[in-house]
């Protein structure tokens, strides 16, 4: 192939290569599957143009030598051997498969096929929307899973898995108890779906299943007297964490009794005893999945591999303090600030007015960071707001009392946020830098619902979806 075409090939898959880049993350599926056709129309082209070119050449020398003044045997007729490039076909690019077809309803967004590989591709920051009624019993409106890409982009599932649907494993549910998605592992069709009531979860019953072909992979349930919850480890794997906790042994007391790493089809591979822990339970995976942290007592985390769920640590917060006021105890671990950094914190209530039986109180926040190795350092000595969450080193803080929300910088740079929620809902997700939730819009005019993107950094938000219908509801699973 002749320098050109390969330059003309370079320069085409730089340019994709840097369109590519400059798209928001795992959002580059769909258009590279159209860059690559056309780059190979373009070399195609580029060689037939070659080939002619060097007949046309040939050609010409021959009309050269019958005008040459110097005598010629008369020349053969000679049948050209058809060249390989002048007798093949083009080359025809297979379309990408798609899975399913859009459903299209008037209470549905407009959406596009899943292409088939898609899924695989994903990474966080995308994320699983469910569009279901909310009278389900009306019939007229379907449930539909879709894809929602960082760009907003919307992609139909075909699952088989019965979202939303009359619930088959939820033992003693309610009679319109449904599955729900709860997680979903990005890059796999893996997720795990769990019962839902009046749109609250139910811990206690799980399922890990393929959502493309519905496969029930393994069930998970409590035993009597105990409560279970279950996530992806998230470390490259498709394993699971099954941590079982029993009933309350003192009024803010309880012990994991078990806690278990699991493959995706149900075999355990790794275990851990008991360990008494703080109430409300609230393990955290560390943003890479290999530690896993516990509040323990005394306001020490217990921190486990995840990978074998041996013990490595139990950071404290150091001589930090919570805030003088109603509500006040010892720092807890509710989160990472990066791989190797706990986020330790403690709220308490205070009133303006000085008397806690007068007037609204405002919540008075003490953040510590507390590295595995190293000493502990203040990142929000008693701001006002709850902090309800850390991602890029950011915290997320709220101000119930005023409902502002700020985004508190470790320089101490604060950035307001335009969210126009009074809570976080418990599907909101903090990945890397930015904040991903559904929104509940009834200032708008009317109860509708988006799902919303803030960067934290800089305060820009931008709805990923169109307004949802009030009849509808969504459920998002933000994939991380």
């Amino acid at each position: 192939m002749s320098a050109r075409v390969e330059l003309a090939d370079l320069l085409a898959g730089f340019a994709a290569a840097r369109e590519a880049a400059s798209q928001p993350e795992g959002a580059t599926r769909v258009p590279a599957l159209t860059a690559a056709v056309h780059r190979r129309r373009v070399m195609r082209a580029t060689v037939t143009t070659a080939a002619a070119a060097a007949v046309v050449l040939g050609v010409g020398a021959g009309v050269y030598g019958l005008t040459s003044p110097e005598p010629t045997p008369p020349a053969e007729t000679l049948t050209p051997t058809p060249t390989p490039d002048e007798t093949e076909e083009p080359e025809v690019t297979p379309e990408p498969e798609l899975l399913g077809s859009v459903t299209v309803h008037p209470l549905l967004p407009e959406a596009e096929p899943l292409p088939a590989g898609l899924v695989e591709e994903t990474t966080p920051g995308w994320s699983m929307v469910t569009y279901y009624p909310v009278d389900r019993d009306s019939g007229d409106h379907p449930t539909v899973l879709y894809l929602l890409a960082p760009d907003g982009r919307l992609f139909e599932v075909p699952t088989p898995v019965p979202l939303m649907a009359p619930c088959d494993f939820c033992d003693g549910g309610a009679d319109d108890t449904a599955p729900a998605l709860k997680a979903w592992l990005p890059g796999t069709s893996l997720a795990i779906v769990s019962p839902l009531y009046d749109d609250v979860e139910l811990d206690g019953h799980y399922q890990v299943v393929d959502l493309l072909s519905g496969a029930v992979l393994q069930s998970i349930d409590a035993p009597g007297g105990s409560w279970v919850t279950v996530d992806f480890v998230r470390d490259g794997t498709t394993d699971v964490l099954v941590v079982t906790e029993a009933v309350a042994i003192e009024p803010e007391l309880a012990e994991v009794t078990r806690i278990e790493r699991r493959r995706v089809d149900g075999t355990v591979v790794a275990e851990h005893g008991g360990v008494d822990v703080v109430l409300p339970l609230s393990w955290r995976l560390s943003p890479d999945g290999a530690l896993l942290a516990l509040p323990g007592e005394d306001g020490a985390a217990v921190v486990l591999r995840a990978s074998d769920l041996t013990e490595v640590a139990r950071p404290v917060p150091g001589a930090a303090r919570c805030p003088a006021g109603d509500g006040g105890h010892p720092l807890m671990a509710t989160g990472w600030v990066d791989d190797q950094t706990l986020l330790f914190t403690c709220t308490a209530f205070q009133a303006p007015s000085g008397d806690p039986l007068v007037g609204p109180q405002t919540a008075v926040t003490t953040a510590v960071a507390v590295p595995l190795a190293g000493e502990p350092r203040m990142l929000a000595p008693e701001v006002v707001g709850s902090v309800e969450g850390v991602a890029g080193g950011r915290l997320l803080l709220h101000d119930w009392l005023a409902g502002t929300w700020t985004a508190l910088g470790p320089d101490g740079a604060r950035t307001d946020l335009d969210l126009r929620t009074s809570w976080l809902p418990p599907n909101a997700r903090l990945t890397r830098d930015r904040l991903v939730h559904v929104e509940d819009q009834e200032w708008n005019g009317g109860p509708t619902w988006t799902v919303v993107s803030t960067d934290l950094a800089t305060g820009e938000t931008r709805a990923l979806l169109p307004l949802v219908d009030s009849a509808s509801r969504v459920r998002l699973v933000v994939g991380w």
